[in-house]
């Protein structure tokens, strides 16, 4: 079961998707011919619907959360630098590739492994191991050729 804080979270999350939805079907309608909205927005626009008909399922909504984190303040790195992947840790950040991608910075590119929990929640153990291993710089950077 959820605590309070995290139901909080689930409900402002909530509130706030319901609030951007006239918003969000208009672009839907016009299937996303202006604003700048690329296919990558496809992906968090059908969740957000998705999360407006799941109704009060707070399971749905707690995986759903996971994936919406980026469009929190508390996230506290732009979107379009943030990966889902999920397992082992929900996103893996590369904080500023988005400026030097588009030439605004020339500075290297920090690598976040980052894992959202809510409320009490701690680390699975295979997050730990994998927490451990970045702290004792156990990562490299490979190109694999096929």
């Amino acid at each position: 079961m959820f605590s309070m804080p995290e139901l909080r979270l689930f409900e402002a999350a909530y509130e706030l998707i319901r609030a951007k939805l006239d918003h969000l079907k208009l672009f839907k309608k016009e299937k996303f011919s202006h604003g700048g909205w690329g296919i990558e927005n496809w992906f968090q626009i059908e969740l957000l619907f998705a999360w407006e008909t799941a109704g009060f399922n707070v399971a749905i909504k707690g995986k759903m959360a996971e994936q919406l984190a980026p469009i929190f303040d508390a996230f506290g790195y732009e979107p379009s630098d943030a990966r889902f992947i999920e397992d082992p840790v929900d996103y893996v950040i590369f904080d500023g590739y988005t400026k030097v991608r588009k030439r605004k910075e020339d500075r290297l590119i920090t690598v976040i492994m980052a894992d959202v929990k809510t409320g009490e929640a701690g680390l699975a153990y295979e997050q730990e191991r994998a927490k451990a291993g970045v702290e004792q710089v156990r990562v490299r950077f490979e190109t694999i050729r096929i």
